[in-house]
């Protein structure tokens, strides 16, 4: 017999629930576009719809699979899928961009699966030579 507990914990699933006045909605971690920190609340934006919580954005941190979401700034988390690139101030999510810290920057590159040693420098001059076989 198993005795574990029904309930998955829950960075196994993938929504949770927010309480909105009298309300519980269904939050899916797919559908989120970025979190915000406002002072102790976050807000979760999502196309068409943004839900205030009470809660520091510390503590949404240790909640969220670390897989599919990163803080790339004090104020922001992002899910991973929603990158679409990204520089050394600003990360471009398919619907925005959103600043990044530098304190946030190795970070983010871990979670995308880049390190140091992979990352391509562009060369300051790039130069091509072409060299045609003579026809015998």
């Amino acid at each position: 017999m198993n005795n574990q507990d029904p309930v998955q914990p829950f960075i196994l699933r993938d929504f949770f629930f927010i309480r909105c006045r009298e309300r519980y909605i269904k939050i899916k971690l797919h559908s989120i576009l970025f979190i915000k920190a406002r002072q102790n609340y976050i807000q979760f934006v999502m196309k068409g719809s943004c839900y205030t919580l009470l809660m520091t954005m510390k503590e949404m941190e240790k909640k969220l699979p670390a897989g599919l979401f990163c803080r790339v700034h004090r104020s922001y988390i992002i899910p991973i899928h929603q990158v679409q690139s990204f520089d050394s101030n600003r990360v471009y999510l398919e619907d925005g961009e959103i600043p990044i810290g530098a304190r946030y920057m190795d970070v983010l590159k871990q979670r995308l699966g880049i390190t140091v040693s992979e990352e391509w420098q562009t060369p300051k001059s790039l130069t091509v030579s072409l060299e045609f076989a003579e026809a015998s």
